[in-house]
């Protein structure tokens, strides 16, 4: 899957161009159906566009007239506007160089918030320039970028792809790790179960040997309160037969 940026096209059979929608990059990938929500735009991106079209990765636009401008947002995207007035407020002129001529990159405007964009002094003139203006450049010279631009959005490009890279990592850790975690309470709530169980079991054989206990102590009571009775019956006995052998002997 190499960079296919500076020729558009591929050579292996079966794969094509497709172009990053929100980074300056395009690479070598199978032939796949691709659309709008894609986040690869669909061969035929480097193409100058038509009006309104984007040229994010063209730099041209197909139109005489218009210029190819990066867009006031947050993503690597660039529109086909018409060039008579300067171009849209809130959008910056992406312009390509001819050969030999150098170009100074500064921040844009306060009022643009993203360091994204830039605009741009060209030092220099040619036969490159629009109507020769040292403003605008013409869409033939689209592919001649200055070398601050490219080290800048190749930088993007290596962050967009080390973070789409992470993006289905975490993913996957994210996943694992609530797996992970549910297999956890699982296992936990297993052991709590497990251990009450037998923490029950053992309170009921407690209870069992308690009552066992009782019941042995309750016979042994019965028992010793009817020896006590025996005895005293016995003593009763002795005391009636000595009151009695007096008054016999009297009668003899």
């Amino acid at each position: 899957m190499e960079d296919c940026r500076a020729s558009g096209c591929c050579k292996e059979l079966g794969y094509e161009c497709y172009r990053a929608k929100d980074v300056y990059y395009a690479q070598c990938r199978p032939q796949t159906a691709c659309g709008p929500d894609e986040s690869w735009a669909c061969p035929g991106w480097n193409i100058c566009a038509g009006a309104d079209s984007d040229c994010s990765l063209s730099r041209c636009c197909a139109n005489e007239g218009e210029g190819c401008f990066l867009t006031d947002t947050e993503k690597w995207h660039a529109t086909c506007k018409p060039m008579s007035v300067g171009g849209p407020a809130g959008y910056t002129l992406l312009t390509p160089l001819g050969d030999g001529e150098e170009l100074q990159v500064r921040g844009a405007k306060a009022n643009v918030s993203s360091g994204m964009y830039f605009y741009t002094t060209v030092l220099g003139s040619g036969d490159s320039f629009c109507e020769n203006t040292p403003e605008w450049r013409c869409a033939q010279h689209w592919r001649q970028r200055a070398s601050e631009i490219k080290s800048y959005i190749d930088k993007k490009a290596e962050l967009f792809m080390v973070e789409e890279g992470l993006s289905a990592g975490i993913i996957v850790v994210i996943v694992l790790s609530s797996v992970f975690c549910a297999m956890c309470v699982c296992v936990c709530a297993f052991v709590h179960r497990r251990h009450w169980q037998s923490e029950l079991g053992r309170l009921e054989s407690e209870i069992k040997s308690l009552r066992e206990k009782n019941r042995l102590g309750d016979k042994e009571d019965r028992v010793g309160l009817f020896s006590e009775e025996a005895e005293t019956a016995d003593a009763k006995m002795e005391v009636v037969e000595m009151a009695e052998a007096p008054a016999a002997e009297s009668v003899a």
